[in-house]
């Protein structure tokens, strides 16, 4: 099988990620943040990569076959100079295959490099891709990111919800193949889920797993759970995530004066999240209707664990939460409808138990998907 060489464009810091991949010496984790990049770098038909993204500092790493850059892009001049040096890295680099995972100016890159070089560019979708923003220059952007999308070889995307966003642009369904990540890493052994008896806190214990920003409605959680202790129900809070909020959610916490209910606790390692989740009366997701999520993976780890999840009734969340089946919707953006559901599970009783055993069923599509993400790329350009 012939060695091809590949340039992929991500989001996140692509030095930090490569870091952590790096050291698992090819071993492929089953779910996690690190698990996409590390099933892609697995492929056998990779021979070599240039793996770039934005991030806090203009930087360069290799790491074996696989050489790392990163591009800052604090202000117009340095978005203009990261630009012209994607694509002239690009086009010095001659890959085979151009993979993408952003849109605006590096999906822009990405596309004029693959027509000088005269070959394809996949698109890669990992959070919403459009209508996020309001305004005329966002709805242009959006016009734009749809053209460019278009004009790929094919697109690969996370879930349902991103399928649909990407047919509803024009990308036609013979040109979409979805991927997944399992969850047999925190599953684990378990053979049955943890009935409400099983938990090792006397008061429902409730969990939020996941980055500590505004977007991913943190804030409406605390206010909803403010309401529900505030009301006398005896529960407990924990946060279990970090990012640009964690000290600004710190401050709340105390300010609302239930810091001996609601406890956060910071980023834990992967391997850590296990214990964390099965451990968790439930999980709730409360994302805001602003923040583009795609498929959200603490919702699946938590279903998978046989754990009822609450979350919102829209973007990805209805494909994987059924409501009043497998864990509790509730309207979007609402704080009272997020702490109604949240009350219900505490004070219903027996519903806990019959959305874990019924989560716990249907687990088995989340711990083994059909196509993961390395699988879903080959598909996409092995496409005629």
């Amino acid at each position: 099988m012939p060695s091809l060489r590949y340039f992929y464009f991500k989001n996140g810091d692509a030095i930090a990620q490569m870091k952590r991949v790096y050291i698992l010496r090819g071993v492929v984790p089953d779910g996690g943040p690190d698990a996409f990049l590390a099933d892609l770098l697995s492929t056998p038909q990779l021979g070599s990569m240039l793996l770039c993204s934005y991030a806090e500092h203009n930087a360069c790493m290799d790491f074996g076959n696989v050489a790392v850059r990163t591009y800052k892009q604090d202000s117009l001049l340095e978005k203009l100079a990261s630009f012209c040096r994607l694509l002239l890295a690009i086009i010095a680099f001659r890959p085979q295959r151009i993979l993408c995972g952003r849109t605006g100016a590096a999906l822009a890159a990405c596309i004029l490099a693959g027509f000088i070089l005269r070959i394809p560019v996949v698109f890669s979708a990992h959070t919403g891709i459009s209508g996020q923003r309001d305004g005329l220059l966002a709805d242009l952007g959006d016009y734009i990111d749809a053209l460019l999308i278009r004009r790929c070889h094919a697109a690969i995307c996370h879930g349902p919800h991103l399928e649909l966003q990407l047919h509803s642009i024009g990308v036609p369904k013979a040109r979409v193949f979805v991927f997944d990540s399992g969850c047999s890493d925190i599953v684990g052994d378990t053979r049955e889920p943890h009935q409400p008896s099983q938990l090792p806190t006397c008061a429902p214990h409730i969990l939020y797993l996941g980055r500590i920003v505004r977007g991913k409605g943190v804030f409406d959680l605390l206010q909803a759970f403010s309401e529900i202790v505030n009301s006398g129900l005896n529960a407990n809070l924990d946060y279990v995530g970090g990012g640009n909020d964690l000290d600004a959610l710190k401050e709340g916490v105390i300010l609302q004066r239930i810091d001996d209910k609601v406890h956060v606790i910071g980023p834990l390692a992967h391997s850590e999240v296990s214990s964390v989740i099965r451990a968790a009366w439930a999980v709730v997701t409360p994302t805001r209707s602003e923040l583009p999520e795609g498929r959200c993976m603490s919702a699946m780890e938590a279903l998978a664990c046989g754990i009822p999840v609450v979350a919102p009734d829209a973007g990805p969340f209805p494909y994987l939460v059924k409501n009043g089946v497998n864990g509790l919707l509730f309207e979007q953006d609402s704080v009272a409808g997020l702490a109604s559901a949240i009350r219900r599970l505490i004070t219903e009783p027996g519903l806990r138990a019959s959305l874990s055993e019924n989560a716990f069923r249907d687990r088995h599509q989340l711990i083994e998907p059909e196509v993961r993400f390395g699988g879903a790329v080959t598909k996409a350009f092995n496409m005629p």
